[in-house]
């Protein structure tokens, strides 16, 4: 679509709906005062520092407002060329082309829409738990205090205060007085959602910010290649998903039969056939792997997955404990990467090897099991690490661990005769059952990255400025379960970043003990020159460059996301 069917497509759709939304949200302050006080007292009252800003009369129009919209969650709007635009829930405008394909706008103020991405909106998902009611009351307060019915001296942050807790006291109501599950099925039904497609669209990778949820992303390019998936999805069903992500790129195939195009474009890119039999029975096992640790781009992404498959020798899905550890030691679900081929070029002949060993000895490894490959893993990926002779493969399991071992043996006797230390703020903190104990020395930090399956080892300079701290959370029994790097700045420590073993994602018990640990910590003890203090750092890694971040990336939910979560 170009600027100026762009523009002229919201100029239509800002005459038709807008001056319903200017006229409803005015009515909210106009007529506020006109309620009856008897109606106006049945809501309850915000907290002592926020009730100058209440009128009780205020939250009783704005609910019946709230109430109309859910009654009828939506409104239709008939375009040329067959295209239909459909308001939902006076929030969002979804345009539905003669394809069949859904494009959503959002409405930021009442004379004014601005285009969502379809990856940010889940298809059946709509509206999004109360974000859609936030922003209708986050619309009414502005209003209201726009005209003069706030006082004058409010400060920017007592009204937003008072619409989460107004947000939060009107969703009450609303899941007393209606079915949120019946109002998304009634929004999926004036969408036209097409149940076949959007089964199949589970089935593809999931672009979107939330992984059970389909976007519509995934939805509309079902839409766009419906007869070749279905097609694909009848065939060979582990390989839809794959197709799905490589169809649309610039040299793939155009003529054939969707299989062979599919097989032809692999071949042209040198996927071998051992690859293409992976594709064909476990392509669908895949895409878990692709969105965990690869920076999203479908074409470049998948490729350079199966090429890895390919030179790691792999005729069938490796164990997702075998393939997270052999990827983990390069990214992790915070630092995806774009390629891993690259990194691992020097090293497949050693992780091919690994591939095989590992697959002969464990089914599936418990903590010694998985504590052993990572050492492994590490080892033969070193600089130091030359290919492995034939008669060091001969010699198995028990070799590779013995050789890891002594490596990291070797790394500790250097780092105890010339790594360095640094004082610390406390020796342990005891937080329910949990022992927070920090690294004091670059020996402490190497154990912590062996035992934890990560890459601390490298955080020496930093934590020698004193400044940073790394905590390594213990159980009674002295199990490592996580790592968190806090930071001292503005006469505060401030928690960056925290992960568990092989840098997975903390259980929400442990992730709280480490917050609540933030503010029973000491002061830190500086005796450096300012100029050292100054560095600071947004985030932490635990596996590959510490000066990327290790967090999981959820900035693409934003206040223009609208998935749901059930119920």
């Amino acid at each position: 679509m170009s600027s100026i069917q762009f523009e002229h497509l919201t100029n239509r759709l800002l005459s038709h709906f807008g001056p319903a939304q200017v006229r409803d949200f005015d009515a909210c302050v106009t007529a506020a005062s006109m309620e009856p006080a008897s109606i106006a007292g049945r809501w309850p009252l915000p907290p002592l520092n926020l009730r100058h800003l209440h009128d009780g009369s205020f939250v009783a129009w704005l609910w019946q407002k709230i109430d109309a919209l859910l009654s009828r969650p939506t409104e239709s709007l008939p375009l040329r060329d067959g295209e239909i635009a459909i308001q939902v829930l006076g929030s969002a405008i979804f345009i539905k082309g003669k394809t069949g394909q859904l494009h959503a706008f959002l409405w930021e103020n009442p004379d004014h829409l601005e285009y969502c991405s379809s990856r940010l909106v889940m298809v059946t998902e709509v509206p999004f738990g109360s974000l859609w009611l936030r922003r209708h009351v986050a619309r009414a307060v502005n209003i209201r205090c726009g005209v003069g019915k706030f006082p004058d001296d409010t400060l920017p942050q007592e009204s937003e205060a008072y619409v989460t807790w107004l947000t939060k006291v009107l969703m009450r109501r609303v899941r007393t007085q209606h079915n949120m599950r019946l109002v998304r099925h009634q929004v999926a039904d004036s969408l036209g959602i097409d149940r076949g497609l959007w089964h199949l669209s589970h089935r593809l990778q999931n672009t979107g910010p939330l992984d059970n949820k389909t976007c519509f992303r995934q939805y509309n390019l079902c839409v766009r290649h419906r007869i070749d998936l279905l097609e694909i999805e009848a065939v060979m069903p582990c390989a839809v998903g794959i197709y799905a992500a490589l169809c649309e790129s610039s040299d793939f195939p155009q003529e054939g039969e969707p299989t062979q195009r599919l097989k032809r474009y692999l071949h042209a890119h040198g996927i071998s056939s051992r690859v293409w039999r992976l594709v064909l029975t476990g392509g669908a096992r895949l895409l878990p792997l692709i969105r965990q640790f690869y920076r999203w781009n479908s074409t470049n992404a998948v490729l350079d997955c199966l090429k890895v498959m390919d030179g790691l020798g792999a005729y069938r899905k490796l164990p997702s404990w075998l393939s997270q550890a052999i990827f983990a030691e390069w990214g992790n679900a915070g630092a995806k990467r774009e390629k891993y081929l690259p990194l691992m070029g020097r090293s497949m002949a050693n992780l091919r090897h690994l591939v095989v060993t590992a697959q002969s000895i464990f089914v599936k490894p418990g903590d010694a099991g998985e504590q052993q490959i990572a050492e492994v893993v590490h080892w033969l990926t070193e600089p130091s690490t030359t290919p492995l002779l034939r008669a060091q493969r001969q010699r198995g399991w028990p070799f590779l661990v013995r050789e890891a071992q002594a490596f990291y043996k070797t790394q500790a006797e250097y780092e105890a005769a010339s790594g360095e230390s640094w004082p610390i703020p406390f020796e342990q903190l005891q937080v329910g059952r949990w022992s927070l104990v920090p690294m004091s020395s670059s020996v402490q930090l190497l154990e912590e990255g062996r035992l934890m399956r990560n890459c601390i080892h490298s955080w020496t300079d930093r934590c020698s400025l004193r400044t940073h701290l790394l905590v390594s959370m213990r159980e009674d029994n002295g199990r490592r379960v996580g790592t968190a790097h806090y930071e001292w700045h503005a006469d505060h420590w401030f928690l960056h970043d925290a992960k568990g073993p092989m840098n997975r994602v903390l259980a929400p018990a442990h992730m709280q003990a480490f917050v609540l640990a933030r503010d029973q910590m000491p002061d830190p003890i500086l005796n450096l020159p300012e100029n050292n203090c100054d560095e600071a750092t947004d985030s932490m890694e635990l596996v590959g460059d510490p000066d990327h971040s290790f967090t999981e990336d959820t900035s693409a939910i934003t206040n223009a996301t609208w998935e749901a979560v059930p119920g």
